[in-house]
């Protein structure tokens, strides 16, 4: 979503400022969703975005790129992905290994994190559950 800064990148930085400024240009811009939609098709989609639980993926191990092909090979919608062969610097990779050199996928929701599993078929069932509110 290209609408108001600090959503994805907030997240991404781990900067709580930046999304709640985000969250706040939104809450803003509603009323003249409703009536002016037709000028505002960016600021639409990036307002369904934030009706729906960001899941943040965070894929680690030697199959990274590969796994990360697999899981993108289907459409997904409000997933902010982090894939590397080893840990980086982000906030997000905080904690976060391949577990016994397996490539490791960690499903989170506002940082909260499910526990890590090591197939993409076991991630996707993990964020279509979480951004239904099932988890």
């Amino acid at each position: 979503c290209v609408g108001p800064p600090g959503h994805w990148d907030g997240t991404l930085l781990d900067e709580p400022d930046w999304v709640a400024l985000s969250q706040d240009m939104m809450r803003r811009m509603r009323r003249h969703l409703g009536t002016d939609v037709q000028y505002l098709g960016n600021w639409g989609r990036c307002y369904l975005e934030h009706m729906q639980p960001q899941a943040e993926v965070v894929i680690i191990g030697p199959e990274a790129a590969v796994f990360t092909q697999k899981l993108l090979a289907k459409p997904l919608h409000n997933v902010l992905i982090l894939a590397s062969e080893q840990p980086g610097d982000l906030p997000l990779f905080e904690g976060k290994l391949a577990i016994d050199g397996r490539t490791t996928i960690y499903v989170c929701f506002d940082k909260a994190c499910q526990l890590p599993v090591h197939t993409v078929r076991e991630a996707s069932k993990l964020i279509e559950k979480g951004q239904k509110g099932k988890l």
